[in-house]
């Protein structure tokens, strides 16, 4: 028996489809779940959003004193006063610049006392304009000044983005199997206090592609080849997530109800040849000889996919837009992100820089990481066109 829920969402369907000449999304509501499926871009022809040519501020510098030559630099985030806090996990610091690119100081360094790092990967700015950073099991907080006010130790999985209310999401997966092959393992999406303290399991899906490569005394868990990956992000006080195998996102409240999918049409693109030889190449690069037999069996017993997931990287821009990155193989190809609005309807797509590492998107620049021959890196900032 059809339940009454379908049937209002049908209807509600077959209105919004009525109502638009263009034709280009559709809408529903069912059971208080807003589903809007996107069959071309708002976005028309001549229209949209576009990167800059060129940056408008690039901080870096090819010689020079250390805080100049940026190296392993692994988060950029804007600081309320305009200026940039750049995580750089080759001086375990947070380096300070001006919103002109002016080097300002740095925060912490290497070491276990309070205020300093110990694989240093991370940092945030939170929502009273203070500083929370990243290391290995350990997650401190600094005041706007960059004035050390607490540390504490994690356990359970490393801080994956932070809700306006000062809580912070991170994602539990277990990846041990006892038998090889391939497999997706679920993953829990927990809400957690400042002190790493669990308050909530928000919701559990499907994990990241895994493939368990076992031999004689051992087992190593690689990604699968062109696989499937959970991507979360933060939005507000709400977690939006992405199985990757698909332009779908689904927005789960601060109670972990489902409350909006977002999905977008899409082609499929094959896996070819050339993508899973390049594949292979980098895994072998610097590859020391005792490794090679094991890392050549890996290959031979990989399973291929038909296709390429479609997403890799998930993002939440300043005005909670959500951003779904084409996934990238090793072959050169243009980097297109595909932008969904806060009603879940897909805009259009924002092609940027190859090579650029995306970190931060702010309502008119998106910041990110560029790495030239030489292994040195840059800070780039581009203005964000809107038309």
């Amino acid at each position: 028996m059809r339940s009454r829920a379908a049937t209002v969402a049908a209807l509600t369907l077959a209105a919004c489809q009525a109502s638009e000449n263009r034709a280009d999304f559709v809408e529903a509501d069912s059971a208080g779940v807003r589903i809007v499926e996107s069959r071309a871009p708002l976005w028309v022809e001549g229209e949209g959003w576009s990167l800059a040519e060129a940056p408008t501020l690039e901080i870096g510098a090819v010689e020079g004193a250390a805080n100049e030559v940026l190296y392993r630099v692994t988060d950029v985030d804007r600081r309320p006063d305009g200026g940039w806090l750049v995580t750089s996990a080759a001086t375990s610091q947070l380096l300070l610049f001006s919103d002109e690119g002016v080097f300002e100081g740095a925060i912490g360094r290497a070491g276990e006392g309070p205020g300093e790092f110990n694989g240093l990967t991370r940092a945030w700015i939170t929502a009273e304009g203070g500083i929370a950073a990243y290391s290995f099991r350990q997650l401190t907080f600094f005041d706007a000044q960059g004035t050390f006010v607490e540390q504490f130790a994690l356990s359970g999985g490393a801080p994956t983005d932070f809700f306006d209310d000062g809580t912070f999401l991170s994602v539990s997966q277990s990846m041990f199997r006892e038998e090889g092959g391939a497999f997706r393992p679920p993953a829990s999406l927990l809400r957690r206090g400042r002190d790493g303290a669990v308050l909530d399991t928000l919701v559990r899906v499907p994990g990241a592609s895994v493939f368990v490569l076992v031999s004689d005394n051992s087992s190593s868990t690689f990604g699968t080849p062109f696989g499937a990956n959970r991507l979360v992000a933060a939005l507000g006080n709400s977690v939006v997530t992405m199985g990757g195998d698909s332009f779908e996102a689904r927005v789960f409240d601060e109670t972990g109800a489902l409350v909006r999918v977002m999905r977008r049409s899409w082609e499929p693109v094959r896996v070819t040849d050339a993508q899973i030889a390049a594949l292979q190449s980098r895994m072998m690069e610097g590859l020391p000889d005792r490794l090679r037999p094991s890392r050549e069996r890996l290959f031979r017993e990989w399973s291929y996919p038909e296709f390429v997931a479609a997403v890799d990287r998930l993002m939440v821009d300043a005005d909670h837009n959500v951003w779904a990155r084409a996934y990238q193989t090793d072959l050169p190809g243009r980097v297109l992100w595909s932008v969904f609005d806060p009603t879940g309807r897909w805009l259009g797509e924002v092609e940027v820089p190859a090579g650029l590492v995306v970190h931060e998107i702010g309502s008119d620049y998106l910041a990110g990481v560029w790495t030239n021959e030489l292994d040195v890196q840059f800070v780039r900032v581009y203005e964000l066109q809107k038309e």
